[in-house]
């Protein structure tokens, strides 16, 4: 896989463009401290407004892994292979510490293909695979771009939610890329698993010199993609009109350009805030609040525009306040994060973001610059409010999931898990289905309380089969980490949570196994969520799953029904494919054409069986079983007895342990595994046994 390598001639007079392996650009940023110009810009990059148009910049190399081009005698380059390699970059990282723990958090995702530090020693870059469904990649540079946008856009919503840093906008383009750099402890992952991604066909575009292609796939990704084409012919028609009509020329009034084509937008209809940006975006430098004061003063004294109507001044506000959140940002409830969250309209910032007490603070300082006045509370209970559209953003993956095309995905996944185990697949199909039933609200009176517990050894892959059930939409959702000491925050991961994976399932202690066992049969929690004042239902959305290296795990001696205990004979095949849309699609299409989503009696038979073999070995189990059976009525030697006494006759086995085995509580729960006949006398419950 080669990458391009862009790098200013010695004498400026251009652009050189040449090839590098991936695996040379890795080795050349391991061993590239050296470097002066980099050295240099580390130095400067804090002390400098933008050091990025400094000249020792521009002298370091640009790296494009996502694609190999070559240069033509006429200057034009030509792309020759496109590597569905995602660039994004993390900005803001303080020092060493927060960039290596950045780096580890992004190599837990599994199509991570490489990570290092910046350019500028203040940030972080991921590398990210993306392919198609056949596991090929566009071939032309039309299709390549506009699968370079889908791909990026998925990567960004993918990585983001999982960061305590912003992750850098750019505009997706073929030539994306880093500069060189240099982190002798770069990582790489080489079986790294592509994002699987759709070919886009939604529109059809021609490559430009200025990049200006990687706009519009861009904007087809933002709210208003619909209108943003005849906005943008709406706008450039009043332009071109009004130079020809002022005869402007580059040292005319500028002032009164924007003004004459601001009033042609504002008579056609044009919304006030797409005129402000696309005047700005035409002259960058003429800060936006100028821009929006004069466009809004033409709003104001256009004919039919302004009219004062007889309004409260608090209702004049609130409606005025209104339209100003409607249009300036998206703002939206999200239900299973508890938050609102937002995001600007008309910009490059399609990621929401949590709407917190900075942000409100600037919308605020922007609506009394607008010269709306609101107070502080007043935006606050707004966007706080039932007013503001609530989201749900697993439903919303699951009612955006294609038609099923048939094929089994399940029996796909399953079989990535080498076992011996025969009943492995029709379990796991069951868990599955049952996960995805809760989430669609399929049963809020029963939880989905089993759990597949993957025994195997070190290296074999355990955790990352986990992490790839969920697609890498609903990453975010996916944890590890769950702190059975607070019992209360144990609770909350079930409404946070889509899967919990219990990593080293052999050391939960005693007392952990009993509170796991409380949170597999809860279908709901009941507990007081953050600023309010009630204790409300939460609803349930967690399903567990487990790894271990450990053969004896189940210590209940009264039943391991809800753990699927199954053994990993060789490492699972996580490099393999899971087209995660067709995988949920057919679980969607099996739970509403009515498939059993839980298990059965026969099912539960069938994980008593396997899961025998997994059961520790209690010392108090095996002193009973080596001195007692069980007893029908009218055998020869049969005899009632309480507990108490049969611990008494276990006390007198020489290798008893007093410290260890003196617990009538745990013999009563070996007595219930054993299907003991009993009743019930003056003195407690007797047992019918025999001696051996």
């Amino acid at each position: 896989m080669k990458a391009t390598i862009f790098r200013q001639k010695k004498d400026q007079t251009g652009i050189a463009v040449s090839a590098m392996t991936l695996n040379e650009v890795f080795d050349k940023i391991r061993n590239n401290l050296d470097n002066k110009d980099l050295r240099e810009y580390r130095d400067m990059f804090l002390a400098f407004e933008k050091p990025e148009e400094s000249d020792v910049f521009k002298r370091i190399p640009r790296v494009c892994p996502g694609a190999y081009f070559i240069k033509r005698k006429n200057g034009q380059k030509e792309l020759q292979a496109y590597n569905g390699v995602v660039v994004l970059t993390i900005t803001g990282v303080r020092n060493q510490l927060e960039s290596d723990d950045l780096k580890q958090k992004v190599m837990q995702m599994p199509q991570t293909f490489a990570t290092f530090v910046g350019v500028d020693g203040h940030s972080v870059v991921v590398l990210a695979k993306a392919t198609l469904p056949d596991s090929k990649l566009p071939e032309t540079a039309d299709s390549a771009l506009l699968f370079a946008a889908q791909a990026y856009s998925t990567a960004l919503l993918c990585y983001q939610p999982m960061l305590g840093h912003r992750i850098l906008l750019e505009q997706p383009s073929l030539e994306s890329g880093f500069a060189m750099t240099f982190d002798a402890d770069i990582l790489v992952n080489e079986k790294a698993i592509p994002f699987v991604i759709q070919q886009p066909t939604e529109i059809t575009i021609k490559q430009t010199a200025n990049s200006s292609t990687a706009k519009q796939v861009l904007a087809k990704m933002v709210p208003g993609a619909e209108s943003f084409i005849t906005y943008n012919k709406i706008f450039n028609a009043a332009y071109h009109r009004v130079l020809q009509e002022i005869g402007w020329t580059p040292d005319g009034d500028r002032e009164r350009l924007f003004v004459e084509v601001a009033r042609k937008c504002v008579k056609a209809g044009m919304p006030q805030e797409e005129i402000t940006v696309k005047i700005h975006r035409h002259y960058p430098e003429m800060p936006l609040e100028d821009v929006r004061a004069m466009v809004q003063d033409i709003y104001l004294t256009e004919e039919g525009v302004g009219e004062i109507l007889p309004f409260s001044k608090h209702q004049y506000v609130a409606y005025r306040l209104s339209e100003f959140l409607d249009r300036r940002y998206e703002i939206r409830y999200n239900e299973v994060l508890a938050m609102t969250e937002f995001r600007e309209r008309y910009s490059f910032m399609f990621l929401f973001r949590e709407l917190n007490r900075r942000e409100l603070n600037t919308i605020h300082h922007e609506a009394l610059l607008e010269g709306i006045e609101p107070t502080f509370g007043e935006i606050e209970n707004l966007v706080n409010s039932t007013k503001i559209k609530q989201y749900n953003p697993i439903e919303e993956y699951l009612d955006n999931l294609p038609q099923w095309d048939g094929t089994d995905r399940l029996g796909m996944v399953a079989r990535m898990v080498p076992t011996d185990n025969p009943h492995w697949e029709r379990l796991f199909r069951q868990w599955m289905l049952s996960m995805v039933a809760h989430w669609m609200r399929g049963d809020e009176t029963y939880a989905n309380s089993s759990a597949p517990i993957l025994i195997g050894a070190q290296g074999y892959r355990k955790s990352t089969f986990c992490r790839r059930l969920l697609p890498p939409e609903l990453q975010m959702f996916y944890t590890d980490s769950i702190d059975f000491r607070t019992p209360l925050e144990a609770e909350r991961v079930l409404g946070r949570f889509l899967l919990v994976n219990i990593d080293e399932f052999d050391r939960l202690s005693e007392k952990q196994f009993v509170l796991l066992k409380h949170l597999f049969q809860k279908p709901a929690t009941n507990i007081r969520r953050m600023y309010s004042e009630t204790i409300g239902r939460q609803r349930r959305y967690a399903s567990f799953i487990g790894t271990t290296n450990s053969d004896e795990i189940l210590r209940d001696p009264t039943g391991n029904r809800r753990y699927i205990c199954v053994r990993v004979t060789a490492p699972i095949a996580v490099e393999q494919q899971i087209e995660h849309g067709q995988l949920y699609a057919q679980i969607v299409h099996l739970i509403n054409t009515g498939t059993r989503y839980w298990l059965n009696d026969e099912d539960e038979a069938l994980v008593k069986q396997t899961n025998q073999q997994f059961e520790v070995q209690d010392s108090l189990e095996m002193l009973f079983i080596s001195m007692f059976a069980k007893a029908e009525e009218g055998d020869e030697g049969a005899e009632w007895m309480l507990a108490v006494d049969i611990m008494a006759e276990l006390r007198k086995i020489p290798v008893y342990n007093k410290k260890r085995d003196n617990n009538v509580m745990r013999l009563g729960k070996i007595l219930t595994k054993y299907h003991l006949l009993k009743h019930r006398s003056n003195t407690g419950w007797k047992y019918l046994v025999k001696r051996r």
